[in-house]
């Protein structure tokens, strides 16, 4: 990838036709009943987790793509975040107001909802904590905040220049210092994480930047945002490697492979795309993968999927490898009368 100052005007679709890939396996699950609002994997890939806004949680096997358990949420609170225990023997839930609950993975029951002694992270775009535990950072409408958890004390707050707008998301180089933060004015606010003083504003976008991320070797990161464009930034100069346009819609998320070298983004129209950025014409591949946008997007660890989940209610896997159909699979829920006639009524348990 040349770090200078390229511009690149790429019409996803229509101009590149050796960008569109073949079809690809599709697995779509119709287990959830309403939005997919989280989803996340285990330490080696091979489980993943779901929760919608049906109120139901889902633990899915990755090899083979079938549901392995279904819980009902014991609150009718949104899911904020999700995590495996070390052995993947539970899986620990955190809601909205920073209640925990305890799920047995093996006996799919409710084990505890007493906050877990040991410390859980859990993943989350607008929110990240070091990997010694003793800070976290996090979006809360328009403050970026750091918060000392050994001493509960807040570190620092910051705002962006214009306080009616909000942060989106953000994303922390601690080998660096940095912190990258997304903003609803279009602008990607970068602050030292020490003492957030702030180090650069980015504005170069003309809309909403709704999500950013770190490369896996943090030399640059990806912007995506309302204004119809993906921007690389190189973490050297702060300046674009890249820009990337669409014609007609909007980016909502995207997401890098672990090798840096592919970028996935989803957008509001329901389409994924995966361009690869060591390609000289920065190929891309477009996919049809929801009927609604695309609220999330994750390479699986081991660079052979991806997954996406979408506001029409389904969660597509990929198999990136083949790049052609190997089968459908309909993800079923687990029989039960009760719960299908509640589901036909929408009066979820």
């Amino acid at each position: 990838m040349k770090k200078a100052g390229l511009i690149v005007i790429l019409f996803f679709i229509g101009v590149y036709p050796e960008g569109i890939a073949q079809s690809i396996e599709v697995a779509v699950q119709k287990g959830h009943s309403a939005e997919i609002q989280f989803i996340t994997f285990n330490d080696n890939g091979h489980l993943l987790a779901s929760s919608g806004a049906d109120n139901l949680i889902k633990l899915w096997h990755v090899p083979t793509g079938k549901e392995m358990a279904s819980f009902v949420s014991a609150l009718q609170q949104r899911v904020k975040s999700m995590a495996f225990s070390a052995g993947d023997d539970f899986l620990f839930v955190l809601y909205d107001d920073g209640t925990v609950h305890t799920w047995d993975i093996a006996n799919s029951s409710l084990k505890s909802t007493d906050k877990p002694a040991q410390e859980i992270h859990f993943r989350d775009q607008k929110k990240y904590v070091t990997q010694d535990g003793s800070y976290e950072f996090l979006v809360d409408r328009f403050y970026l905040i750091k918060n000392n958890l050994k001493t509960g004390k807040r570190v620092f707050s910051k705002v962006p220049m214009d306080i009616s707008k909000d942060y989106t998301s953000l994303a922390v180089s601690e080998k660096k210092k940095w912190v990258i933060s997304a903003s609803e004015d279009g602008t990607v606010y970068v602050y030292n994480m020490e003492k957030g003083k702030s180090i650069i504003s980015l504005d170069r976008h003309y809309d909403a930047v709704n999500s950013v991320c770190l490369s896996p070797d943090e030399e640059f990161f990806a912007s995506a945002s309302a204004d119809r464009s993906i921007i690389l930034w190189d973490t050297k100069t702060w300046k674009p490697i890249r820009r990337l346009f669409s014609r007609s819609f909007r980016f909502e998320c995207l997401a890098f492979d672990p090798t840096g070298s592919r970028l996935a983004v989803g957008d509001e129209l329901g389409k994924g795309r995966i361009i690869d950025l060591q390609s000289s014409l920065l190929k891309v591949s477009t996919y049809s993968l929801h009927e609604q946008k695309v609220s999330g997007i994750q390479f699986s660890p081991d660079d052979t999927l991806l997954y996406s989940a979408g506001y029409d209610n389904r969660l597509v896997v990929f198999n990136l490898r083949r790049e052609s159909i190997v089968r459908k699979e309909v993800y079923r829920d687990y029989l039960n009368i009760g719960d299908f006639v509640l589901k036909k009524i929408r009066a979820y348990r």
